[in-house]
């Protein structure tokens, strides 16, 4: 499928619009990556990006050598434009703040043309796409005609892993909803260059709700996990065998629990269906708190473990909000460890592969920062909130170690 479009402007370059931006280069658009943050576009022009996967790196600087991927601090005249900006929430009302995407949307409003295509990729409430119709169809009424757009426009929800970011751009399926079928059509020519999965169509609306329910779907059956967890271990029983019993079942299948919801995604996400309706969202918000509970709750445990046994010397192993990433936006595990920082008889240290000296900043002057994993030695507990591969070796030291070793995933 080859697409008429050949120049592109990648709005946001994150997690997701940077490596859209150079994957989209590698496949032979002339592509435009744009970001309001001054400093980062000029660390981007150096070649130096935070993003330190191998694959990505290799296709960066390829296609920033060839230029044909350049960086600036202003949205550039393309014929199509791809919003990859962030979408938070408001920490007072939980509500969706837009502001970023509306802002988008008013500088593409002012360069583009009858004809060009907009793709919104970032994850936003239901109506985003409707949204920017109306704010273009005001600033821009050369752009409307008989009430409906001269230009094209589509819903893509990204569908990424930080730490696997080209291969997930590129073997996931992508929903790609348009305001019309050639919105469709010409948004799915764009993605076809480069992802291998497949380009599934459907309307904007339809697309917008598609990333909403598969976020809010695991925040709550994590939350059942989470709630179940906390159940049985007041009976003494051992969630991860119920689990591990229960899902044999062959329509059973409950999540791992562990210390709580982080990311940018799942913790957001079942928000913004929330605000839609607060009639139909009762099992969304309950989930959400039972979540947002939960790293308090570990914490209790884990100090109460600790007053029984007399531990003073402590280490907690895993500070991302997932295993195996190198991402610390929304961790619980962070969440967890604050609940200690008044604990002044508890001698606390501190370990992440993924986490260092100069990477730390956000770590409490608490608690003393490991360079390499402990040993068995070393400590009175271990206690692992995140399941990082790097530990498993780790773990077969601890075997006949006098140390205790508390697994909380």
């Amino acid at each position: 499928m080859k697409s008429s479009i050949s120049t592109i402007s990648v709005i946001g370059l994150g997690h997701v619009g940077l490596p859209t931006a150079v994957l989209l280069a590698d496949s032979g658009f002339c592509v435009f990556g744009m970001d309001v943050n001054r400093e980062y576009v000029r660390s981007l022009v150096d070649q130096k990006t935070k993003i330190s996967e191998k694959d990505f790196l290799k296709k960066f600087k390829k296609v920033t050598n060839a230029q044909s991927l350049q960086f600036f601090n202003s949205v550039q005249k393309a014929q199509a434009y791809i919003i990859a900006v962030p979408t938070p929430i408001h920490k007072s009302s939980n509500g969706a703040d837009l502001s970023m995407v509306e802002n988008a949307i008013h500088n593409i409003a002012l360069n583009m043309e009858a004809g060009s295509l907009i793709i919104i990729e970032s994850t936003s409430p239901i109506g985003v796409t409707a949204h920017a119709i109306d704010m273009i169809s005001v600033m821009r009424p050369d752009l409307v005609k008989d009430g409906k757009p001269l230009f094209k426009i589509a819903y893509c929800p990204e569908r990424v892993l930080p730490g696997n970011l080209i291969k997930e751009l590129t073997l996931n399926d992508r929903v790609i909803g348009g305001y019309d079928d050639k919105s469709t059509k010409l948004a799915q020519s764009i993605y076809a260059s480069f992802c291998k999965g497949k380009l599934m169509a459907t309307s904007s609306k339809v697309a917008e709700a598609v990333k909403l329910v598969e976020n809010s779907f695991r925040d709550v059956n994590l939350a059942f996990a989470n709630e179940i967890d906390l159940l049985l271990g007041e009976k003494s029983i051992s969630s991860k065998e119920v689990y591990d019993l229960a899902n044999h079942h062959p329509r059973v299948n409950i999540l791992n629990s562990g210390v709580g919801v982080g990311g940018h995604c799942i913790p957001i996400d079942p928000y913004f269906l929330i605000e839609s309706s607060k009639a139909h969202s009762s099992i969304l918000s309950l989930s959400r708190i039972i979540n947002d509970s939960i790293p308090s709750k570990r914490a209790d445990q884990i100090y109460k473990i600790l007053k029984q046994k007399q531990h003073k010397k402590i280490c907690f192993l895993g500070l991302t909000y997932k295993p195996d990433v190198h991402d610390f936006r929304e961790s619980p595990a962070l969440e967890l460890l604050s609940k200690f920082t008044k604990k002044r008889s508890l001698n606390i240290s501190v370990y992440d592969p993924f986490l260092n000296s100069k990477n730390s900043s956000f770590l409490h002057s608490r608690f003393t920062l490991l360079e390499k994993a402990p040993s068995s030695k070393s400590f009175d507990c271990i206690i692992v909130l995140v399941d990082h591969s790097d530990f498993q070796v780790l773990y077969k030291n601890f075997k006949n170690s006098s140390t205790q070793l508390l697994k909380f995933f």
